[in-house]
């Protein structure tokens, strides 16, 4: 009778192994069942076995360890069966970075928050679908206190800034957006690249009559760089409009805050809606607890005004 649990090594290869698919995760709840007991059913004993032998396999797929050695974990006698044709999602390795930022966030979701171009997803699938994951992750870094919001109608992963008050305080909006924004691309060889500041928007004079308003305006235009580039990742202000009809906000914002962001301060948003004169400041109103919102002149400032950010990942789901 083996337990992986009571065997150093049965029990690391087990715990590696649940971050490589969802079926050995569930096979490995099995032998954590088994944890401390002396007595094991056979049923339980040889889904041990089975677990072990295939998380072997796995690891050993992906040259993590060499699988001509004996199972891990075994002991001299232990019979355990085990097939040789595994699916080829299962040799695909996670990321152990990405289980606590993006598999565990998912999977705590409703199957509804879940689903994606009309299928529900688990958190390894979304995981596996994140085009460039070391530019993933250096893409995190470069927010506040990166953590996982949501799986969008639009089937993009999104990262917001896990900080409470907004930074950057005193920006207009052009700053803002130009703090905020950034893309990111694959290049003719594949390589993931990156475009912001000037590289991404140029700031261009026109004239205020266009606007109605007098004198030189300033507005931003996406550089013939960006232009030509797909993005796989984006980031931005968080979206926000206001719907009359409705009473009520809507968009990343609103989703957003739900009391604990911006209650000292006010951030720009992003509602495509107002033209490039104008932008949507928000914070989180205590006394009526609801987000709050109001539209500025886009050059407007204060010492209270500033910005948070959002990472929209485009996935590559096979189906």
């Amino acid at each position: 009778m083996i337990s992986a649990y009571r065997h150093p090594a049965g029990k690391a290869v087990v715990e590696v192994a649940v971050t490589v698919s969802p079926e050995v995760k569930a096979a490995a709840v099995q032998v954590v069942l088994s944890d401390g007991e002396v007595e094991v059913n056979e049923i339980l004993s040889g889904r041990i076995g089975e677990t072990l032998a295939l998380a072997q396999r796995l690891l050993a797929s992906v040259g993590i360890i060499d699988i001509r050695g004996p199972l891990l974990g075994a002991q001299e006698g232990d019979e355990v069966a085990v097939d040789d044709k595994l699916p080829s999602e299962q040799v695909e390795m996670i990321d152990a970075r990405l289980i606590s930022l993006v598999v565990d966030p998912v999977n705590a979701l409703s199957e509804a928050q879940r689903t994606v171009k009309g299928k529900v997803r688990s958190g390894e699938e979304i995981a596996r679908a994140i085009p460039d994951v070391e530019a993933f992750l250096d893409a995190v870094s470069r927010r506040k206190d990166g953590k996982f919001f949501e799986l969008n109608e639009a089937g993009q992963l999104v990262i917001e800034d896990g900080c409470p008050e907004a930074y950057g305080l005193g920006d207009d909006f052009p700053t803002a957006k130009m703090r905020q924004s950034c893309i990111w691309y694959l290049d003719e060889q594949g390589v993931t690249q990156s475009l912001q500041g000037e590289e991404l928007y140029t700031v261009k004079e026109v004239d205020g009559k266009e606007f109605g308003v007098r004198g030189k305006v300033q507005v931003l235009e996406l550089t013939d760089a960006a232009k030509k580039v797909v993005p796989t990742m984006a980031s931005g202000l968080p979206t926000l409009k206001w719907w009359d009809d409705e009473e009520r906000h809507k968009g990343e914002y609103a989703r957003m805050n739900t009391g604990h962001l911006e209650r000292r301060t006010y951030t720009w948003t992003d509602d495509d809606s107002l033209g490039c004169l104008r932008a949507r400041i928000a914070s989180w109103v205590v006394n009526y607890g609801c987000v709050s919102s109001n539209v500025f002149r886009s050059y407007y400032q204060c010492d209270y005004l500033g910005s948070r950010g959002v990472l929209r990942v485009n996935l590559n789901l096979k189906s």
